[in-house]
């Protein structure tokens, strides 16, 4: 198990790239229906983990579904993520989440760029 201090080294030592991905997704805008380029990002920061990625196109039948939740209020094609690393047999651990972002508006309401 980690002590105090070692583990305070390790997230020094991971640090700086992780502000470097953080950065890379941050400056991908990543509005409902226009997420690719964030997921590339994302996707290309998993492989260097050692990850196996794939990716997976979203059925347009899936706000048909009751159990989907809010459908997506746009047309285009949408695409997921999936990475996996490990054995395919055994325990599983799933981490879900979205990339997409409500749109900026206007440039003028931004002290600094919103994709910055």
């Amino acid at each position: 198990m980690l002590d105090e201090v070692s583990l305070d080294a390790v997230i020094a030592k991971g640090a700086e790239r992780s502000f470097g991905f953080l950065e890379r997704l941050v400056a991908a805008p990543s509005t409902v229906g226009h997420e690719v380029e964030a997921l590339e990002v994302f996707a290309d920061e998993l492989t260097g983990l050692g990850c196996s990625v794939r990716w997976q196109e979203l059925s347009p039948d899936l706000a048909a579904d009751p159990r989907a939740g809010v459908p997506p209020q746009t047309q285009q094609p949408r695409r997921q993520v999936v990475a996996s690393i490990g054995p395919e047999r055994g325990r599983s651990l799933l981490l879900n989440g979205h990339i997409d972002v409500v749109p900026a508006g206007s440039p003028t309401a931004w002290t600094a760029p919103p994709f910055v």
